[in-house]
């Protein structure tokens, strides 16, 4: 398989994850949105998780630093 496709399946996952997290439709993952997508995978993991991962995970994926992960 190709590092083409490769890239393509996991943009495709990344933007299904988001599109299902995403519950208002707004285009962005807000802070409760970023808690509940933690908490599924801290689930999946068997890991605990803090309100420091959500704000830490907000703070690395929030560009423009307006406190939402947008999808752009």
């Amino acid at each position: 398989m190709s590092k083409v496709n490769d890239k393509s399946k996991l943009l495709d996952a990344v933007n299904g994850m988001f599109d299902k997290y995403d519950t208002n439709k707004n285009g962005y993952l807000e802070l409760s949105e970023v808690s509940t997508l933690l908490r599924d995978t801290f689930d999946k993991l068997g890991r605990n998780y803090e309100e420091k991962d959500i704000i830490g995970f907000v703070n690395m994926a929030d560009k423009n630093k307006d406190g939402k992960v947008s999808k752009k």
